[in-house]
């Protein structure tokens, strides 16, 4: 979140929903296209790949169409505040650990760059032979991304865990 947007806000159930159905087609059929990529599943191949590019579609509609302070808004990652967050961890300040981190927002922006790469070359490589090498890669790519992804979740829910105690205040009599 940036200085420009609006306060964060408790998220609408609705809103939650509409992020994890995102999140639960587009990892399914990413992964269901990147496990079919061979010639004796090329059709499957082919209906999870355009199945994540529905979702990215899908994803971009709601972010248009979604207000300011909205999660469904895309992600606009900022180094200052993960400047700041980072400082706050190496002060060991215990709500930074709580906190959300700021990583979240570039991880988000790398997956929905990197997928959509893989997906809209997989569309092109349907009619443009040469692409298809770029399309190899560039799933090999967002893969490598996904487990950064997963590894980041799982750390900063560690993070949590390891949150040092809130600092309370003596007030002397």
């Amino acid at each position: 979140m940036t200085a420009t947007d609006a306060p964060r806000r408790k998220p609408k159930p609705i809103e939650m929903r509409l992020l994890l159905g995102f999140h639960a087609v587009m990892s399914g059929s990413f992964l269901v296209a990147y496990l079919s990529g061979g010639e004796d599943s090329y059709g499957i191949h082919v209906f999870a790949g355009y199945t994540v590019l529905a979702a990215l579609a899908a994803r971009l509609v709601m972010a248009l169409a979604a207000p300011k302070n909205s999660p469904l808004r895309l992600p606009r990652p900022s180094i200052s505040a993960l400047g700041g967050w980072l400082a706050r961890l190496l002060r060991l300040d215990g709500a930074a650990f709580r906190a959300r981190s700021p990583l979240l927002g570039f991880i988000a922006v790398a997956m929905l760059i990197g997928t959509a790469g893989a997906a809209l070359t997989g569309a092109v490589a349907d009619w443009v032979q040469p692409v298809e090498d770029l399309h190899e890669a560039l799933g090999d790519f967002a893969l490598m991304l996904a487990f950064v992804h997963i590894a980041l979740a799982f750390g900063l829910a560690g993070l949590k865990r390891v949150a040092p105690a809130p600092r309370t205040r003596e007030v002397l009599p």
